[in-house]
């Protein structure tokens, strides 16, 4: 047991390959398994002790057929996720406060898409890329604590246009989107971005768009109690579709082939953003979803990569991204966005060995708490600023095998309020690379 009283083991397999079985047809296909085991003793009030059991199976399969034809291609995407937890909680002496409850979330979508680059069209306006689609998308959630099964599908068509111009150095991108909710209706979404190359080794990218998110199921219909710790989350049936209209710029820079210098900016405006909340504190915390009427987001993001000439096995790679977020009906900041981020990756790779760090820097977040309906959120705390360090060391010189290593979350950031994440672990990883 850890000291924190947490113990959990977690398995993961994977498979993913290509089979080509011509220049006209092709198949991708990965399938995915993973299961987390935890188990934890929690102190409750009056002294009682409780023993919490949890496990969450998931599996994941995707198969993915591509077919080459005259001036264009055929892509069809089949897609399966079934996600299965368990959660036992008892009190140590008592037969009282028992729970026992199952959750099974299913998805299954497929989509389809083709590419065509016709000739009458390049032959009068420039080359284009015209790209059709449509998806569709059943899920399926059944849990102990909802009493019901629920179902949704969704469908989705769209199109896009990659026109090229001016010797290929404008590229203007123009798409349509038609999404339809059997639960929200249908949204339309249109997009625009252009791509100009002012110089072979600087380029700019503009681009506006609508966007649209109806509320998951988890944020609907779930509702977890864990009465051990004092809390619970509800879903709120009352939920909007969040919809935004976004702008952004970017400008990147190749000032040599071993630097890469990028920058972009962008601007979102969110009606009904869905936010979740604290809103309650007594006799129990009690966590629910909103939707915040107007919202505005804007962030700047940079990046920079360098792999030095004299050592072609480096690479080093650096991001920093600023937020301003904001309530319009409050002017306070949205909850739990940090204003900064950094991230810094370092890598060694050669033919037999691989090595990694990785290291994500969060800024200090606010969390709001509601315990008015009627009344603007008041501040319910300040989560401090954390750093998330993974370390991986691979073994490449076993073909067809790959060994790898690793140390996630070395500095063992995480707390139970503001970042309930895993604890340091690590892990041994083995690869069968199939051709």
């Amino acid at each position: 047991m850890a000291e924190d009283g947490v113990v959990g083991d977690s398995t993961f397999g994977g498979v993913s390959g290509n089979w080509q079985a011509n220049e006209q047809f092709g198949v991708d296909f990965d399938l995915a398994y993973s299961l987390d085991d935890t188990e934890r003793n929690d102190g409750g009030t009056g002294g009682a002790v409780y023993k919490t059991y949890k496990q969450i199976e998931e599996t994941r399969l995707g198969v993915r057929p591509k077919m080459s034809l005259e001036n264009s291609t055929l892509t069809v995407d089949f897609y399966y996720n079934r996600y299965y937890d368990q959660f036992l909680q008892d009190q140590i002496g008592s037969n009282d406060n028992t729970m026992d409850e199952e959750t099974v979330n299913e998805l299954m979508s497929a989509g389809l898409q083709w590419d065509i680059s016709p000739s009458v069209l390049n032959t009068l306006f420039g080359e284009h890329l015209l790209s059709v689609g449509a998806e569709f998308q059943i899920e399926e959630l059944d849990a102990d604590r909802l009493g019901q099964v629920a179902e949704r599908d969704r469908q989705a068509v769209y199109i896009q246009d990659d026109l090229q111009l001016a010797d290929g150095r404008l590229h203007l991108v123009p798409g349509l989107r038609l999404d339809r909710d059997s639960q929200f209706g249908d949204q339309l979404s249109p997009k625009l971005a252009m791509r100009y190359d002012i110089s072979d080794t600087l380029f700019t990218r503009i681009g506006y768009g609508q966007g649209y998110r109806p509320p998951s199921f988890r944020e609907l219909l779930l509702r977890f109690d864990n009465p051990s710790v004092g809390y619970r989350v509800e879903g709120n049936l009352d939920l909007k579709p969040e919809s935004s209209t976004g702008f952004n710029f970017g400008l990147s820079w190749l000032p040599s082939p071993q630097h890469s210098v990028s920058i972009s900016a962008y601007n979102n405006e969110v009606e009904d953003l869905i936010d979740i909340i604290q809103v309650a504190t007594t006799p129990s915390m009690i966590f629910s979803y909103r939707n915040v009427s107007r919202a505005s987001l804007m962030g700047l993001d940079m990046q920079w990569a360098w792999q030095p000439e004299i050592l072609p096995e480096f690479n080093l790679q650096f991001g920093y991204g600023y937020l301003w977020s904001e309530d319009k009906a409050t002017g306070e900041e949205l909850s739990g966005r940090p204003k900064q981020r950094a991230n810094l990756a370092l890598a060694w790779d050669t033919q037999r060995y691989y090595l990694a760090l990785r290291g994500t820097w969060t800024d200090s977040r606010t969390f709001g708490v509601e315990l008015d309906a009627g009344g603007p959120p008041t501040g319910a705390g300040e989560a401090e600023a954390y750093t998330l360090l993974n370390a991986r060391a691979a073994w490449k010189g076993f073909a067809p095998f790959e060994l790898a290593v690793g140390l996630n979350n070395i500095s063992d950031a995480g707390d139970s309020q503001y970042l309930p994440i895993q604890p340091r672990n690590a892990y041994l990883e083995v690869k069968w690379n199939l051709k």
